[in-house]
Parts: C-alpha cells; sequence; structure tokens
C-alpha cells in the first residue's frame, strides 16, 4: 500500500491530519493522491449544490474522510447516522430511514454538480447505489456517472458565453400594478408520538426528516427547520413575510391494536388557518415502517405541492379574495393555473401579457419562460392565425427557461411540448427522462411526462406513469386526463374513452372529436352526431376532417386516420341514414 500525508481540509466535521495509507475500492486504479481528493471535496463542499446543507456536507465529509483512512468497511447505517448526523446512540436504521433518505439525496446532488458546476474537474467522487463507501476517479476514465445531455439544448450548456447556474425562484415584489409572491415556505414540525410506544418515536422522527428532505427538491418552495426568531414577535405569534406565504406542517402517530394511525395537517403560520388534513392508517408490523413511511410522503407531497395542490390552490383563492385590492402580490404560477382552467385565446392572451410583463422586469425568471412556452404551444389547439409562429415563440422560450436554470422541471415539460408538436419525439423523450432525474417526487411532472408520452405514441410507457400520478392525486388538469382518453380510444376502448372525454369540462376541439369518432364505432350515431355539434368552431366538417388539421390536433398519424375513419362513418350516416350504412 502506498502511504500519502493526509493534509488538513476545513470543514464542519473533525479534521484529519495524521499520515494514513489505504486502498482505493482493494485496489489502486489510478494514480490520485490523497491531497487531490482533499481539493475535490472542498470544491464540491463550496458549490452552491451542497454548501447550503450542513447535512449533505457532513455525509460527504464523513464518508470520504472515512475511506481515506482505511475505514470504508465501517461505513454502515448506524455509524453514518450517530457519527455524521448526529444521531443519538439508541440510533435504530431498521425503523428510521433518514441515513438512506440522505444518501440518495447525496447521490443525486453529486450528479448535479458533474453535470454543471463540476464537469471540468480532475477529479469525481461518486457513492454507488447499495453502498456508502464512495469512489474516487479520474474524470478522463471511463465511467457511466455523469448523466447524458440532452442535445436540443446542448448549445445552451454548453456555450462558451453560458455558465448555468441555479436560479432562485424567490422573486423580487414587482412596481405597478401587480407583484409576484416570494417563494413559499414551510417548516416541518418535528411529528409527535401521543402513545406510549417508545418505536413510534423513530417513526415520528423518520417521517418528519423524509418529508423535510423531500421538499427541498421542489424549487418553487423555501423549508425550514425551526421558525427563525426574527419572525416572532413579542406576543409569541408567528411573524409573516408580507410578500410570501408561510406554512406549518405537523403531524401525529400512535399505535392503536396494531394500526398505525397517522394524523398530518397543512396550516397557515400567520392565522393558523388548516388549509389541507389527511389521516393514514395501516395495519402492519414493525417491520413494514419504511415502506408506509415512503407511502406518507408521496401522498403528502401529491397532495400539496404542484398547481393543483393545496398550496396552490390557498394562494390563487387568496388572491381571487382580493382582486380589487392595489398592490396585489400573484403567485407565479396564478395565470398559467388560470389558462388550464379556462382554456380559450382570451385567457391565452392575458397571461401571456402577465408573463412577458414578469420577464422584462425580471429577465432570468425560468418558470415565467416556460409557461409562456406551453401557453404558445397550447395556442396551436386554438386554430391561431400563424401557428408557425406560436410554435417558435414556444420552442424559444422553452430554451429561454432552461437557459436561466437548467433545474427547472416546468421547463424540461415546456421543452418535450415544443418537441412533441415538431415531431421531434426522441428528443422530446430523452428531455422528458432528463426533467425526471431532478425530483422523481414532483406529482405535476409525472403526469405530464405520461401525457406527453401518450400524446407521441408511447401509450403503454406513458399509460404507467400517468396511472401512477392519478392514483396520487386524481384531480388534474385537462390535457392530462384527456391522454387517458386518447389511450382507450387507440386501444379500441371506445366506452373508456367517452368515459374519460366526458370528465373534461373544456371547450376544446379533442374532446367532441374522439368522443364522436368513439360513437361511431359503437354504431350509436345520433350520439356521435350529437357529440359532433358541440364542436365550437367556424370551420365546416370537411374542413376539420383534413389529415393536416387532424394531426395537429392528434400529433399521431395513426390516431389521426383512426379519427377520420370514425368520423367519416357519421357523415355517411348523417347523408343516407342507418340503412345506408349496412
Amino acid at each position: 500500500m502506498n502511504s500519502i500525508c493526509l493534509t488538513t481540509i476545513k470543514t464542519p466535521a473533525e479534521h484529519v491530519t495524521e499520515k494514513v495509507s489505504c486502498y482505493f475500492n482493494d485496489k489502486i486504479t489510478s494514480m490520485i493522491r490523497k491531497e487531490d481528493v482533499l481539493a475535490q471535496l472542498r470544491r464540491i463542499l463550496d458549490s452552491t449544490q451542497i454548501n447550503r446543507s450542513a447535512v449533505l456536507t457532513d455525509f460527504l465529509t464523513f464518508v470520504v474522510n472515512e475511506t481515506l483512512a482505511g475505514r470504508s468497511e465501517g461505513l454502515k447505517e448506524y455509524t453514518i447516522g450517530v457519527q455524521a448526523l448526529k444521531k443519538e446512540a439508541d440510533f435504530n436504521p431498521q425503523i428510521d430511514s433518514i441515513v438512506r433518505i440522505h444518501a440518495g439525496r447525496l447521490r443525486r446532488v453529486l450528479k448535479e454538480y458533474y453535470y454543471e458546476a463540476g464537469k471540468e474537474d480532475p477529479i469525481v467522487i461518486s457513492i454507488p447505489k447499495g453502498s456508502y463507501a464512495p469512489n474516487f476517479k479520474i474524470s478522463s476514465e471511463e465511467t457511466p456517472f455523469i448523466p447524458p445531455v440532452v442535445d436540443s439544448i446542448e448549445e445552451y450548456q454548453h456555450s462558451d458565453d453560458h455558465q448555468p447556474k441555479r436560479s432562485s425562484i424567490a422573486l423580487r415584489p414587482l412596481p405597478g400594478v401587480f407583484g409576484l409572491q416570494g417563494r413559499v415556505s414551510i417548516t416541518v414540525v418535528p411529528f409527535k408520538n401521543i402513545g406510549s410506544e417508545s418505536d413510534l418515536l423513530f417513526f415520528a422522527a423518520g417521517v418528519s426528516e423524509y418529508l423535510r428532505t423531500e421538499l427541498t427538491q421542489f424549487q418553487d418552495v423555501r423549508v425550514r427547520v425551526n421558525v427563525p426568531s426574527e419572525r416572532i414577535v413579542p406576543d409569541g405569534s408567528h411573524k409573516p413575510d408580507p410578500n410570501s406565504t408561510e406554512f406549518l406542517l405537523t403531524g401525529s402517530v400512535q399505535w392503536l391494536k396494531g394500526r398505525i394511525l397517522l394524523w398530518i395537517h397543512l396550516v397557515v403560520a400567520d392565522t393558523n388557518e388548516q388549509v389541507w388534513a389527511q389521516t393514514f392508517e395501516r395495519l402492519m408490523p414493525a417491520d413494514s415502517y419504511y415502506d408506509f413511511q415512503q407511502y406518507v410522503v408521496d401522498r403528502v407531497l401529491a397532495s400539496i405541492m404542484g398547481l393543483r395542490g393545496a398550496i396552490s390552490r390557498y394562494q390563487i383563492d387568496c388572491v381571487e379574495n382580493a382582486l380589487q385590492e392595489a398592490g396585489l402580490h400573484f403567485p407565479i404560477q396564478y395565470w398559467y393555473y388560470q389558462h388550464s382552467r379556462n382554456f380559450n385565446p382570451k385567457i391565452a392572451s392575458n397571461a401571456k401579457l402577465f408573463y412577458n410583463e414578469v420577464i422584462s422586469r425580471d429577465p432570468s425568471n425560468a418558470r415565467a419562460y416556460a409557461y409562456l412556452s406551453q401557453i404558445n404551444c397550447g395556442e396551436l389547439l386554438m386554430n391561431p392565425a400563424d401557428p408557425e409562429r406560436s410554435m417558435a415563440d414556444g420552442m424559444t422560450y422553452a430554451h429561454r427557461s432552461l437557459k436561466c436554470d437548467p433545474y427547472c422541471q416546468e421547463g424540461y415539460v415546456a421543452l418535450a411540448t415544443s418537441l412533441l408538436f415538431k415531431g421531434s419525439f426522441n428528443e422530446a423523450v430523452a428531455t422528458l427522462e432528463q426533467g425526471a432525474r431532478l425530483n422523481q417526487r414532483n406529482n405535476d411532472y409525472r403526469a405530464s411526462m405520461g401525457a406527453l408520452l401518450i400524446y407521441m405514441g408511447y401509450y403503454d410507457y406513458g399509460k404507467e406513469i400517468l396511472d401512477s400520478a392519478f392514483q396520487q392525486v386524481p384531480d388534474m388538469v385537462w390535457w392530462h386526463v384527456l391522454a387517458f382518453s386518447f389511450h382507450s380510444f387507440i386501444r379500441e376502448r371506445y366506452q373508456d374513452a367517452i368515459f374519460w372525454a366526458n370528465r373534461i369540462e373544456m371547450s376544446v376541439e379533442q374532446i367532441p372529436l374522439i368522443k364522436a369518432a368513439s360513437f361511431a364505432y359503437l354504431e350509436e350515431y345520433d350520439r356521435g352526431i350529437e357529440a359532433l355539434d358541440m364542436l365550437e368552431s367556424d370551420q365546416s366538417v370537411e374542413d376539420l376532417l383534413t389529415t393536416q388539421h387532424l394531426l395537429r390536433q392528434f400529433t399521431l398519424r395513426p390516431m389521426t386516420e383512426k379519427i377520420q375513419e370514425g368520423l367519416q362513418k357519421l357523415i355517411q350516416y348523417k347523408s343516407v341514414g342507418v340503412m345506408g350504412m349496412r
């Protein structure tokens, strides 16, 4: 073994200065000096991806130093929990999953770092799945560690004049008629055990820690460990941020006759108004704690986050109850939410005005660009006067969104949508898969990804993803629901196609067309004619039946031809009657 002097590194963990020797993963594959590894560690700890998290800083520092000291075999959950994460000596990793949670989070952060700021670094530090001992490699060595780059945005991520950096979604208030709200703040209060079973103390702590960790993956929220002292006024109450909404996420757990009962509440910090609550109950043995924790976290995040989650609905309700007040501050998603609920040219025009105004005052606002892109693409379904301009603007704004912030998942949805309308399906799929890596708990993104895959002809792959999102939260935007109808129609389950189309209360041309064609295949011609009469279009049915027009609505030729065939059956029936159809 080669013995190398270990230099001092100034980190939150203990300084390591002794002379030691070690193997790198039981063999030395490259001449990597320990001081070079420590210099690389220092670069990572100074990066924006990790320097805001004391937990990840301590975690990474501990496992690197232990490996360099030749103690990688001792990197077990209990050791990391007690020595790096400062858990008590009675820490039980079978009940408390905190080490596994932070290990997964650290792996994602390291990938992000080497994808962006560290792409030119000389040494790659990674933590392979199934182990807590890090690997060290010369960056020129062949390695599958660094994720692929989507070709369609490569010019932005590697251009000489662009060094992408993670932009904050916390927005300064805008002067004039309106302002923007800042990022939502959520304090996850440690959950209480209201029973006598000591094991539930670990379960309750694990759930609250799990939620706190996963919430940090959402860019539009600021997660607090405790209410900061400067937010407390003399009477002990919480002082709100005037341009932001602050929430408390609280919970209690109880063991009752072999069942775990868990109550979780989302409360507005300054008013104590409860905006969401749910009870979770499960009959379970102690070794199933982790599965139940995962289930709870998935359901909570899907219910409170996203465009139609409890937090967004509360913000939007507050705005709509105060629309006549001066100096109103809008949440960034307000007009995109209105656009998703009232899909018509007037709302689209107002939404575009709003987001163009936001961008004129904050040119680095990635979400505003992403929403503008999706609104422009949506106009293609409204038969715009200049569809080429709408498509071009949608693509331009999507690229600008990701140029401002390569971590903006809305930007990936926007780019994939633009590529769908362009017909570049392979690029769109690659874009969606890359965006999914940023936050796999984002139920809105999962639903959008599933729907877009269905629209591109990846029917079963998309349906599986869309089903998983629907199981978490059935309240979806209209075009997510419409994807279920597309899937049922192409699989010739016409009653199901009609069922899903009927769930959409929206004047969108695709809905009466898919219903009419479905009724035609079911030989319910009169009901098909009624569905066609619901079309709100100045064009004749014959013009609507053209392949070019239907391709814009249904994107794929097999789907378009199947719709055409069904509609032609209705036209024939209308001309000659049922006897002429025989």
